[in-house]
C-alpha cells in the first residue's frame, strides 16, 4: 500500500489490519512523519513501514518501489491548505487490478476528477465535505 500525504498514518495501519503486507508512507511535514513512525512503533508494526519524509507531488516511482507497483494507493492531500493537485499520474503506479482512492473536496471537485467521472474512469462517493475518488486499475 502507498499512503500519500500520510498525516497520522492511520490509513496505512488500517490497511495492515486488513491484510496489507507492507505500507510505504509519504509525509513531508517532519512532525507528522515522526507521528506516523511513533504510531507504527506503538503497535509493533514498524517492520511493515517504509516512511519517506518528502513531498508526495515530487516523488518518482523508482524512489519508492524499484519498478514494482502497489495494490492500493490512498491519498488525502491537505486540500484546505492548497489547490487540489492532479493525482492521475499515480494511477500508473498501480499493479493490475489495484485501486487508488483519493479524498477530494465535495463542494469543489477538481476539473480532472469531473473529467475522469464523465469518461467513466472513476467513481465518486460523497461523504459530507469530503468525497472519495475511486479508480480501479
Amino acid at each position: 500500500m502507498l499512503d500519500l500525504f500520510a498525516g497520522s498514518g492511520i490509513m496505512g495501519i488500517e490497511a495492515l489490519s486488513r491484510g496489507a503486507a507492507h505500507v510505504v508512507a509519504v509525509e513531508m511535514t517532519h512532525s507528522q512523519a515522526r507521528l506516523v513512525l511513533h504510531g507504527y512503533k506503538a503497535l509493533s508494526l514498524e517492520s511493515k513501514l517504509t516512511l519517506y519524509e518528502k513531498n508526495a507531488l515530487t516523488l518518482e516511482k523508482e524512489e519508492l518501489c524499484a519498478g514494482a507497483g502497489f495494490d492500493l494507493i490512498y491519498a488525502d492531500p491537505p486540500f484546505k491548505d492548497m489547490e487540489y493537485p492532479d493525482l492521475r499520474s499515480f494511477w500508473e503506479w498501480l499493479n493490475p487490478g489495484g485501486v487508488a482512492v483519493f479524498e477530494a473536496p465535495s463542494r469543489n471537485l477538481p476539473a480532472w476528477v469531473k473529467e475522469s467521472l464523465e469518461a467513466g474512469m472513476v467513481q465518486v462517493r460523497r461523504y459530507g465535505e469530503s468525497s472519495l475518488v475511486i479508480y480501479r486499475g
